[in-house]
C-alpha cells in the first residue's frame, strides 16, 4: 500500500513540474518580441528577439543581403556564441564565445577557410596561442576587441 501510494505522489508531483515548467515557457515565448531593423533602402539589417526590449538568443546581421555575423545576447549582452562571416564568400572569418558582454576561451580567426590563429581570452587579457606559419606574423590579426554590447 505505502507503495502505490509513494508511485502515485511521484507521478502527481511529476505531473505538476512539467505541467508548471510549460507554462512558464509559454510565459517567455509570448514575451519574447521579433525584431527586424532595416537599412534605408529597405533590406534587413538585424533581426533577432527582445524580451522585455533587451536581445535575446541569436542575433543575425546583414550587409547588402550578406549575412555579416550571428551573436547570442541574454538580456541585452552578448553571451554565448558569436561568429562573423565574410560577405562575399560566405565563410567564416571568426569565431569565438563571449561570457556577459566578453570574450572567453578560445577565438579563431580564418582567412578563406584555414585558420591563422587562436587567440585565448582570459578576463580582460588575451594571449596567442597558435599561429598558422603560412600567414606572415600573427600580430597582424587582432585578438577579439572589447565591444560594447551596440552593434
Amino acid at each position: 500500500m505505502n507503495f502505490l501510494r509513494s508511485l502515485l505522489l511521484f507521478f502527481v508531483t511529476s505531473l505538476l513540474v512539467v505541467s508548471c515548467s510549460k507554462r512558464g515557457e509559454e510565459e517567455s515565448n509570448a514575451l519574447a518580441k521579433l525584431v527586424i531593423e532595416k537599412h534605408e533602402d529597405g533590406s534587413p539589417a538585424r533581426v533577432g528577439y527582445t524580451i522585455n526590449g533587451k536581445r535575446n538568443g541569436e542575433w543575425k546581421s546583414f550587409v547588402r543581403n550578406k549575412l555579416a555575423c550571428a551573436v547570442t545576447y541574454k538580456d541585452d549582452l552578448r553571451h554565448g556564441k558569436e561568429t562573423w562571416y565574410n560577405r562575399c564568400s560566405g565563410r567564416i572569418i571568426e569565431e569565438g564565445y563571449n561570457d556577459r558582454g566578453k570574450p572567453v576561451g578560445l577565438w579563431y580567426h580564418y582567412d578563406e577557410g584555414e585558420l591563422i590563429v587562436i587567440v585565448e581570452c582570459k578576463g580582460d587579457s588575451s594571449e596567442y596561442v597558435y599561429h598558422n606559419p603560412k600567414f606572415r606574423d600573427a600580430t597582424g590579426v587582432p585578438p577579439p576587441p572589447k565591444r560594447s554590447s551596440e552593434h
